[in-house]
């Protein structure tokens, strides 16, 4: 084997420049491109993140003054059915407390009416009664009499009047 050191150097020298302008061109054709796409997309990808970042943070937010706002009408509900049951239980014994006072004025006024009526007939009957006795005494006075007479009399009169 005969190897020629000169060739072979020239060889090697030819095989290194070869490769630099390989790395050269390579470089400059398929590595800064593809470095510049990688970038362009790693910043494209972080500034989708961050307004990724920015709607959820802002979904948040929302979702907080919602819950806020929530509780709020939902307090406003308690507070306003609280109140409108004051209200009508006012309202009830208000019209409970009316009734009464109008059942009570109707009760004394009924009782009034009715001890009007017992006087007026308690008056009626001793009226009736003095006019019997003195009509009776009248009779009995008449003649004299014995208990049957007497008998006779009042059943008389009483079945003449009654």
């Amino acid at each position: 084997m005969n190897i020629n050191l000169p060739e072979t150097a020239v060889d090697l020298l030819l095989n290194i420049i070869n490769i630099i302008v390989l790395f050269i061109v390579v470089k400059a054709l398929v590595y800064k491109p593809v470095k510049r796409f990688l970038d362009e997309r790693s910043d494209r990808i972080a500034k989708e993140t961050g307004a990724a970042n920015e709607l959820v943070e802002k979904a948040n937010e929302t979702l907080k003054i919602k819950d806020e706002i929530l509780e709020e009408a939902k307090k406003k509900g308690e507070d306003l059915a609280d109140k409108a049951y004051k209200e009508a239980k006012q309202s009830a014994d208000s019209i409970i407390e009316d009734a009464k006072k109008k059942a009570k004025s109707i009760e004394d006024k009924a009782e009034e009416k009715a001890k009007a009526e017992k006087d007026k007939l308690l008056a009626s009957s001793k009226d009736e009664i003095a006019n019997l006795s003195i009509t009776i005494a009248e009779k009995i006075l008449k003649r004299e009499t014995n208990q049957e007479d007497n008998q006779k009399i009042l059943d008389e009169f009483f079945g003449n009047e009654g």
